[in-house]
């Protein structure tokens, strides 16, 4: 049986940018007025996670490259605040509207030490990390026995737990020699080298069979960019999922 589980955790630890985060927040939209709790709406701002780094040469000092996703106003918060700040050095690397890519040096917290990049049981692999204003929203890899429970005990709170076929936005096989054989024929560009009829040809398949597996394939590579690129619709997704979960249990848990 295969133990390898694919979970999203939240951690609610001390940590200096979750605390900017929150504070941008604020700053830029007042007082919560108690309606947000649980995020049941898309955060305002999130930042994932892309590497964390000590800094070589320079005593106690951690390099965090982070991506920025959001409403314009928060994240320019969120950049001032740290700017402003003489424990940060920060350099915008790559900014659009909605997001961006920051480079930011800081003085080790001891808190620091505790973050799910550095510090996790041996087994257990973070696959994404995100910043919220309320903590962090962690996606980790665990293979074997009780890392679930080691993980509780270190004070994550576990929002799914899945098996490792959950990453259903990975395109198959057969989806990846279909898009990658219509990228080549310039299928995607514009205007198009070839059409959708002449590809289904020289793939053997139906126009309807083809068309189909396309749109999967690319339904899937959206869900990849948001994932990567635009983590504050990731977090909506997650934590709404996790709410049907646990309305599901509580229902089934229920005496008939």
């Amino acid at each position: 049986m295969n133990k390898t589980r694919l979970l999203f955790c939240m951690m609610r630890q001390k940590c200096d940018m979750v605390s900017m985060l929150h504070r941008a927040v604020q700053e830029a939209e007042g007082p919560a007025d108690g309606k947000r709790g649980g995020y049941v709406k898309t955060p305002p701002i999130a930042a994932r996670l892309l590497r964390l780094t000590f800094v070589s040469g320079e005593r106690n000092t951690l390099e965090e490259w982070v991506r920025i996703s959001g409403d314009p106003r928060v994240m320019d918060f969120f950049i001032e605040r740290l700017r402003a700040s003489s424990r940060y050095r920060v350099s915008v690397v790559y900014r659009n509207k909605f997001s961006a890519v920051l480079r930011i040096r800081h003085r080790i917290a001891e808190h620091c030490l505790r973050c799910p990049m550095i510090y996790l049981p041996s087994g257990v692999m973070p696959k994404t990390v995100i910043l919220l204003p309320e903590g962090k929203l962690v996606e980790l890899i665990a293979v074997g026995r009780g890392q679930v429970e080691k993980l509780e005990e270190m004070g994550f709170e576990v929002l799914t737990n899945g098996g490792i076929n959950s990453m259903d936005y990975m395109i198959t096989p057969t989806q990846e020699s279909a898009l990658i054989y219509a990228y080549r024929r310039g299928y995607y560009r514009f205007p198009r080298g070839v059409s959708l009829k002449k590809l289904a040809e020289e793939l053997g398949m139906s126009i309807s069979s083809l068309a189909e597996l396309l749109r999967k394939a690319e339904a899937k590579i959206v869900e990849a960019f948001i994932r990567h690129e635009m983590p504050h619709h990731l977090v909506y997704t997650v934590l709404r999922k996790a709410v049907k979960e646990r309305e599901r249990e509580e229902v089934a848990s229920v005496p008939v």
